[in-house]
């Protein structure tokens, strides 16, 4: 039981660090960049004055990287537990990898897209983070079910 707590931990901790910690960054990124990823008015797209990053924009980030936290973690805390019980049926990495990363990326992809809603997010960001959940849950996620 301790060992499942351990990974259930882990796995919480490095989804937490890839999935919105990378949206975070994405989101930061693009800013510098000149590319406004959320916004109603002036809209989202490229701006002309090109760095448009405030601490404005960046608490605003915040706020919607954290309201997107609790609806993502309380999903993967339900995708891990199905997981562990489909673990009970045996372990194949290979399909285990196949069913994570599409199983996370699809929900890093409809939250993104769903909460990204009352900031009017661009479709760039929503790809964004399901790729992110992508790649955490086809690499990492297989990690914490093996034993």
């Amino acid at each position: 039981m301790k060992k499942i707590l351990k990974d259930l931990g882990k796995h919480i901790l490095w989804s937490s660090l890839i999935v919105l910690g990378g949206l975070f960054l994405y989101m930061i990124i693009v800013q510098i960049i000149g590319y406004l990823p959320y916004s109603d008015r002036p809209g989202p797209g490229w701006q002309n004055d090109g760095n448009i990053l405030s601490w404005q924009g960046i608490s605003m980030i915040g706020g919607f990287i954290s309201f997107l936290g609790i609806y993502i973690l309380v999903s993967l805390l339900i995708i891990f537990g199905l997981f562990r019980i489909f673990r009970l049926f045996g372990y194949n990495r290979i399909v285990f990898s196949t069913l994570g990363g599409l199983a996370i990326g699809l929900i890093s992809f409809y939250w993104t897209m769903g909460i990204g809603w009352y900031i009017a997010i661009d479709f760039s960001t929503i790809i964004a983070g399901g790729i992110l959940g992508l790649i955490y849950g086809a690499f990492l996620f297989p990690r914490f079910l093996k034993t």
